[in-house]
């Protein structure tokens, strides 16, 4: 029972992008307008010469079903802080896909209401919601558990596999033959923000990472080997096309830009890549369509 506890308070990834949002919408409507028609539940009786009608009926449930998820996947974009993947666990994964299914099921009976005129269906609306959390709860569960457990072993296992790379790269000699009048040992980068003389010049070897804050940007580098911060009014799209020239430099996430020389050791959860930078306690997210990419850089 602890272990099972314990799952719950796990990290839990959010699928955030329209493309993965409307494939869900789409298989979910599709389920129950197949369900409707083929399994005929709650004891339907369709008469013979009433079928293709029964199907236009079940395409309707199917289209409520649809515009409800579509509707909790905006929600997401609107309430980004409640969404906020960081702070996402398994129990409020469980949560949000019960209160999805209960919100379709009262879609559904509101729609049935409507089309067939029968407010007397607000008699079996307790028990209609009964039978969802019922019949919902298990596979919920089951698949939220499994889905953490899969990705953890997952990101875990291949992310030792890329820290025993780290750790051999490590130890190997620098034998890069590079001329120091060509390229300056340590080259100075110059950032610039869009207000007036908003500028942050700095060592290219001392700028650790930076992170997107609404309209402005986080730099974070050493100073005497002590962490400093500037913010600068800008995106992270231009900072990024301003290191361009600096391949160490790598856009691993939306909101993150890091410096892939100062990066010590890789650990994983169900959410993915975090990324360890030398002598920082803050943990770098990779996105997930970034992966193998980020792999290959940093076994390189």
């Amino acid at each position: 029972m602890n272990k099972l506890i314990k799952i719950l308070f796990q990290p839990y990834p959010i699928d955030s992008s329209w493309k993965i949002a409307l494939k869900q919408a789409t298989m979910g409507g599709l389920f129950v307008a197949f369900f409707l028609f083929f399994f005929r539940p709650f004891e339907m009786k369709i008469p013979d010469n009433y079928e293709d009608t029964f199907l236009l009926i079940c395409i309707y449930f199917g289209l409520v079903t649809w515009v409800v998820s579509i509707s909790f996947y905006i929600a997401q974009l609107v309430f980004p802080a409640i969404f906020k993947e960081e702070s996402w666990k398994v129990w409020k994964e469980i949560v949000f896909t019960l209160v999805l299914i209960l919100s379709i099921a009262t879609a559904n009976m509101l729609f049935s209401n409507y089309y067939f005129d029968q407010p007397s269906l607000w008699q079996f609306f307790g028990g209609w919601l009964k039978s969802t959390f019922a019949i919902g709860i298990f596979p919920i569960i089951f698949t939220a558990f499994y889905k953490q457990i899969r990705l953890s072993k997952r990101y875990h296992t291949e992310s030792k596999l890329i820290n025993q790379h780290l750790e051999i790269r490590s130890q190997m000699p620098n034998t890069e033959e590079v001329s120091t009048s060509q390229v300056p040992a340590n080259q100075i980068i110059t950032l610039l923000g869009e207000n007036q003389n908003e500028k942050l010049e700095i060592e290219k070897n001392a700028l650790c990472y930076l992170s997107a804050a609404d309209n402005y940007v986080q730099v974070f580098y050493l100073q005497h080997q002590v962490l400093k911060q500037t913010l600068l009014r800008s995106s992270l799209k231009k900072m990024e096309e301003n290191l361009a020239s600096f391949s160490q430099f790598y856009r691993c996430h939306r909101a993150y830009i890091v410096n892939l020389e100062k990066v010590k050791r890789i650990s994983g959860n169900a959410q993915g890549y975090k990324l360890h930078l030398e002598n920082l306690e803050t943990l770098i997210p990779v996105s997930r369509s970034l992966n193998e990419e980020i792999a290959k850089k940093l076994e390189i």
